[in-house]
């Protein structure tokens, strides 16, 4: 398929026929002993439905841990997860962290973290309702209070309880009640602006923390300033252009120096799926619970080390030079040309027999 896409891409094969032919095969049907493209994809995979043990194609074993227990990752009607042995702890797996960066030491994170999941830190003194710790699709988070059902069983409108995602630097092994009740005191009217007469507000979103001022928003840096931020510092940043989303999701937290042996510049940046570390090439995620203004650059070389060495494990070389596809701009250029000039030879012709020459 890799090489039927390229000769689609320089050119050589027209898509529709190609894509048609790879799905449904041969007219003439084609045996079990035929390539893929011959035989088809769709009739290949009917004829084998039968066969295909569900559990087994949605489960993918990353490791065993240290009583042997094995660890996969399986993929479940709401997303996929981890299991540690056939009937142990199981966890959600983060929408933000790459599929290729679990390994055996994340997924028994994530089991630790999914065993503090349901536990009350206490009580919100303001409300008397009970905050619990709990772990999601997207990290873990806090909750104020229980879920408002109906007679039915189902959640009353306006019923759903209040909720907030832990900070980069938190875990729900240490937080506290107050941290806490914090994260649940957002969003935070910073202000009205003093031109607009629009209020401000500071809160936190699945992409990190900004501003919001009727329809304008503006990312922040970090975390801490949802507390700390002044009116008239919200009042600048509003006033900057608002970046593309490329730009507004990935800022630069800290910069390390260079690569001891490449002389690379080492960058602890904040993106879209969490704060890593880079040298330009290799993207590495800096581990959740650890502070990413705190990151040194031995910690930058090791991280980044240790994910190269796991991309090549994978047969990926991350300083291999990217390939250069053909282009067909000429080519398309020239079909254009001999276009309009037959274009215009039947025009003419055209004319001239209405013409009666």
């Amino acid at each position: 398929m890799e090489d039927g896409l390229d000769a689609i891409a320089n050119g050589e094969h027209k898509s529709t026929p190609w894509l048609r032919h790879f799905y449904f095969g041969e007219t003439n049907g084609g045996t079990k002993d035929h390539h893929i493209t011959d035989l088809g994809l769709k009739r290949l995979v009917g004829e084998e439905a039968d066969q295909i043990d569900a559990r087994s194609v949605s489960t993918i074993p990353i490791g065993v841990d240290e009583d042997g227990q094995q660890i996969n990752v399986r993929v479940g009607r709401y997303g996929p997860y981890v299991q540690i042995g056939d009937d142990g702890q199981r966890a959600n797996i983060p929408d933000d962290l790459p599929p290729d960066e679990l390994t055996v030491a994340k997924a028994l994170e994530l089991a630790a973290a999914a065993a503090q999941s349901g536990r009350s830190l206490g009580n919100d003194p303001q409300t008397a309702k009970p905050v619990y710790l709990k772990n999601g699709r997207f990290g873990p988070y806090v909750q104020l209070g229980d879920p408002e059902l109906t007679e039915k069983g189902t959640v009353k409108r306006g019923g759903k309880p209040k909720m907030a995602s832990l900070w980069p630097n938190m875990t729900l092994e240490t937080l506290t009640l107050d941290e806490a009740l914090m994260l649940l005191s957002f969003p935070r009217d910073v202000g009205v602006h003093p031109t607009t007469n629009e209020p401000i507000v500071a809160q936190d979103g699945r992409y990190g923390p900004y501003l919001k001022m009727g329809t304008e928003t503006r990312s922040l840096e970090k975390h801490e300033q949802l507390g700390s931020l002044t009116l008239e510092e919200a009042v600048t940043i509003l006033a900057q252009p608002k970046r593309g989303r490329g730009s507004a999701t990935t800022s630069v937290i800290a910069e390390l120096g260079p690569h001891p042996k490449s002389g690379d510049p080492l960058v602890v940046k904040n993106g879209r799926f969490g704060p890593y570390v880079t040298d330009g090439v290799v993207n590495a995620t800096i581990p959740r619970g650890k502070d990413p203004t705190q990151v040194s650059l031995e910690d930058a070389v090791s991280l980044i080390a240790a994910r190269e060495e796991k991309m090549r494990e994978q047969g990926k070389d991350p300083r291999a030079p990217k390939p250069v596809r053909k282009t067909t701009r000429k080519k398309t250029a020239a079909r254009k040309t001999t276009t309009r000039k037959k274009s215009r030879k039947t025009t003419g012709k055209a004319a001239k027999a209405a013409a009666g020459e």
